[in-house]
């Protein structure tokens, strides 16, 4: 689930512009722990929630006729959340393990510069760039217990603080209300050396 609004000093985007953004996201998941030298196959099942909220301030700027740029500053809050599971007992599984909850909490700031522009009628093109720093940005260990001598998972203790993010697209309005878009995103994780591309196609009906 999601929403937004969004304010604009004047019609066609130019000057001031602020939007609020929030979303939900709950999932069933399967983890399957894959056996190693004498150890047993083990699988649960948990949820992940994801809750994250974003403001957005932006100016919009026309350069020439059919161009504009827009900078912006963001202040993004994310939180993902898995539930504590036990492993289901089987006939292969004499000993199922226990997991505690992890929780990730992080707070980002973004600053960068959109464009967009009509480059061919009814066509219009839009580029991004920007850097992305983490204000706060804290995980608990993942543990398991049901045998000695285990110990706890450290999840990415070398974080990626400051990070890149660019995307580009394009649209075109097949009729009135009718708009097909390609997009492309890359941006660098809080992972180190892990990095993420992205490419859709989406179609836009409007009533």
């Amino acid at each position: 689930m999601g929403a937004f609004v969004v304010w604009n000093q004047n019609a066609d985007r130019t000057g001031f512009e602020a939007k609020a953004a929030t979303s939900y996201n709950n999932s069933d998941v399967t983890i399957n722990r894959s056996p190693i030298g004498s150890s047993e196959l083990g699988k649960g099942s948990s949820e992940l929630n994801t809750l994250a909220e974003s403001l957005t301030a932006s100016y919009g700027v026309k350069l020439g006729e059919n161009w504009m740029a827009s900078p912006y500053a963001v202040i993004r809050h994310t939180s993902v959340a898995s539930s504590a599971y036990t492993e289901r007992a089987s006939a292969n599984l004499t000993v199922p393990l226990s997991y505690n909850g992890v929780y990730q909490d992080s707070t980002t700031a973004l600053l960068g510069v959109k464009f967009a522009g009509l480059v061919y009628k009814n066509t219009t093109i839009q580029a991004s760039a920007g850097y992305e720093q983490d204000l706060q940005n804290s995980v608990n260990n993942y543990m398991a217990t049901g045998l000695e001598g285990l110990t706890s998972i450290t999840f990415n203790p070398d974080i990626q603080r400051s990070r890149a993010v660019a995307s580009f697209g394009a649209n075109y309005e097949v009729a009135k209300g009718h708009n097909i878009g390609f997009n492309t995103i890359y941006r660098q994780e809080s992972f180190q050396n892990v990095d993420t591309k992205m490419a859709y196609v989406n179609y836009t009906l409007g009533f």
